[in-house]
């Protein structure tokens, strides 16, 4: 995947789950004068990422230049189809 980390720590993490809190945090723009933000929480797959910074730059061309930050920190675990409980947590799906 285009989006994964090169090294982590521990192979799959513990995920809260607070969506309902929203944060409002001061934004500074590191990079131009402009920033695009996600308003709520959400997870971003490697396939949604790519595709949202390939559609910006079929989009923009050479009108303006964008930098796309992203930081993969949560690996999302998945057990397989018709396993039985127990035995640990699954592999990392996205």
């Amino acid at each position: 995947m285009i989006f994964s980390p090169k090294v982590s720590k521990f192979q799959t993490s513990h995920i809260r789950n607070n969506r309902s809190a929203i944060v409002k945090k001061q934004i500074l723009v590191t990079f131009g004068d402009v920033c695009l933000v996600l308003s709520d929480n959400a997870y971003l797959c490697g396939k949604q990422a790519d595709f949202i910074r390939v559609f910006l730059k079929r989009n923009l061309k050479k009108k303006a230049k964008f930098f796309f930050k992203l930081n993969p920190n949560v690996a999302i675990t998945k057990k397989p189809n018709e396993t039985r409980m127990g035995k640990g947590k699954g592999n990392i799906s996205h």
